[in-house]
């Protein structure tokens, strides 16, 4: 068994994790919301209005970037507010044995 604290994540490697997963859910859902404003479904809307074709698109995928940064500062955030808890925080154990690479 091996420990790994708060303080031994470098800020670099929790950006990482955060954008990536941020990117991996909201690309998918911006991409199925603007496809369908591109159909002409009511999945887009900008000040009360739907907007449909490539603009909705468009707007579907400036949405999904606002919500990737929006993301993934905040998880950077958290994780750091955390980490200058860490000493009152239990260490999250991590099961590093060979059996588990199956």
């Amino acid at each position: 068994m091996q420990k790994v604290s708060f303080k031994q994540l470098r800020v670099g490697a929790l950006f990482k994790f955060g954008f990536i997963s941020n990117v991996a859910i909201w690309s998918v859902i911006s991409s199925i919301f603007g496809i369908a404003a591109m159909l002409g479904f009511n999945t887009v809307r900008l000040k009360g209005a739907p907007v449909y074709g490539v603009p909705g698109l468009l707007l579907s995928l400036l949405f999904g970037v606002i919500c990737v940064t929006l993301g993934t500062l905040l998880f950077v955030g958290g994780a750091k507010i955390a980490s200058m808890f860490s000493e009152r925080l239990s260490s999250i154990t991590i099961d590093a044995s060979p059996e588990d690479d199956r």
